[in-house]
């Protein structure tokens, strides 16, 4: 029954319309990333728009901004060659025609390689490197900043991910390498394109992930008045890290936002963390991870699937909430990446939640 009511509130929200395409100022949406108006609940399209094309694709992405949402986010993570490739998972087989893991592949096969569909039905959508996307996107830039000195249009999340602890190429391909990387490949494309892609980019990775500032400095080569931005991704069993970033990088403008991972009310960690931030006006982003799409509860490692504890009468373990948005709200998130964000508009929208003519 909670099910049918839930699928008939989406059914009557979605008839709301959704917000204009989104030409917005990129340094509001940035300022709004990381301290959000109270009047405002950020939106992120998860893998971009994809319940009509692969997720993870040009298309997916164009379709998130012409239907206005501020931000978009897109995975990243490395193969064999040390490029960066757009792709969740940790192994091709759910989301391309072919199979085993992206980091036993070269660029060269890469390219020919076909997506599927969320049906996983093969289409004519192929692979699609961070290479080709950045200068997609420096084009979406620069078209929607003509006629003003501003830069407009909206900010890409880029979600780098890692293979499993045990994989033996784990230290080659991992998230730290594809910020490397994909860092790299961003000063290429803004050199060819002049388009400042760095001023609309979220670079989001785990904070165990993260290492000091100095080295971050180092290894990015960036200098005192650089523009990069990223977010760490703080899980309440890894408090140590937690803690570090929050010390290292809080007061430091490279870091929009934190993401403290809070599945119940009894981690006391997470709950620490976002505390912090709303005391200090900061944002507190969230993310709904379950949903009904055909691979369930994907994680960063790539390993799924639906594995949620969802039963209210379960006793043995604690109540897994963070799959719920309003869950996500109850703690005071205020930026929400989803696969339900057309929905979302139109329910928060209804609350006066979502004030976008002040990025514009």
């Amino acid at each position: 029954m909670r099910r049918s009511l839930f699928a008939i509130t989406c059914l009557l929200l979605s008839t709301f319309p959704v917000h204009a395409e989104a030409i917005y100022d990129v340094d509001k949406v940035m300022a709004a990333l990381r301290s959000t108006p109270a009047d405002l609940v950020l939106l992120t399209p998860h893998r971009g728009l994809w319940e009509d094309v692969p997720e993870n694709t040009i298309d997916a992405v164009e379709r998130a901004l012409r239907a206005g949402f501020e931000t978009v986010e897109i995975d990243v993570r490395l193969n064999g060659s040390g490029t960066p490739w757009l792709m969740h998972d940790y192994n091709l087989d759910r989301l391309t025609e072919a199979h085993g893991p992206l980091a036993s592949y070269r660029d060269a096969t890469l390219e020919t390689v076909r997506l599927r569909d969320r049906h996983g039905i093969v289409t004519d959508h192929q692979l699609v490197s961070l290479e080709a996307m950045f200068r997609f996107f420096a084009g979406y830039l620069s078209d929607a900043s003509e006629h003003t000195t501003r830069l407009r249009g909206a900010v890409l999340i880029i979600d780098l991910k890692s293979p499993p602890g045990g994989d033996p190429k784990a230290g080659s391909v991992s998230g730290y390498q594809a910020l490397k990387a994909s860092w790299a490949v961003l000063r290429r494309i803004e050199q060819a394109t002049g388009v400042p892609l760095r001023r609309a980019t979220v670079f989001k990775l785990k904070a165990k992930e993260i290492p000091s500032p100095e080295v971050l400095a180092n290894d990015l080569a960036l200098t005192a008045n650089d523009v990069f931005h990223f977010m760490p991704v703080m899980h309440p069993d890894d408090e140590p890290n937690g803690d570090r970033v929050l010390a290292q990088y809080f007061d430091s403008p490279h870091a929009i936002g934190f993401e403290a991972v809070m599945e119940s009310s009894t981690q006391k960690t997470a709950a620490k963390w976002i505390e912090r931030l709303k005391q200090a006006g900061r944002t507190v982003p969230g993310f709904p991870g379950w949903n009904d799409y055909p691979e369930g509860v994907a994680f960063s490692s790539g390993l799924c699937c639906m594995s949620r504890n969802t039963d209210a009468d379960d006793t043995s373990r604690n109540l897994d909430y963070s799959g719920s948005f309003e869950y996500q709200l109850q703690i005071g998130a205020n930026w929400i990446t989803a696969d339900t964000v057309e929905f979302l508009h139109s329910y928060l929208a209804a609350r006066h939640l979502r004030n976008l003519d002040q990025l514009r």
